[in-house]
C-alpha cells in the first residue's frame, strides 16, 4: 500500500467516526423529546379506548335512540 492510500484511507475512517459521534450526539439529544411523545401515544390510546368502551355500550346507543325521539 502506498502513502496515498494509507491517507485516503485514515481519512475516511476518521470521517465515519466523526459521524457516527454527531448521530450518538443528536440521538441522545432527542430521548427526552421520544420520550414525551411515547408517554402522549399512551395517554391518547387509553382515553381512545375509553371513548370506544362508551360509544360500544348499550346504555350509550338506548341513550341516542331515547335523544332521537
Amino acid at each position: 500500500m502506498n502513502l496515498t492510500a494509507i491517507a485516503i484511507v485514515a481519512i475516511a475512517v476518521f470521517g465515519t467516526a466523526e459521524i457516527i459521534k454527531q448521530l450518538k450526539k443528536k440521538t441522545i439529544h432527542d430521548t427526552p423529546v421520544n420520550n414525551d411523545l411515547e408517554q402522549k401515544v399512551v395517554q391518547l390510546q387509553e382515553r381512545v379506548a375509553t371513548l370506544e368502551k362508551i360509544v360500544t355500550d348499550q346504555k350509550y346507543d338506548l341513550k341516542q335512540e331515547i335523544n332521537s325521539l
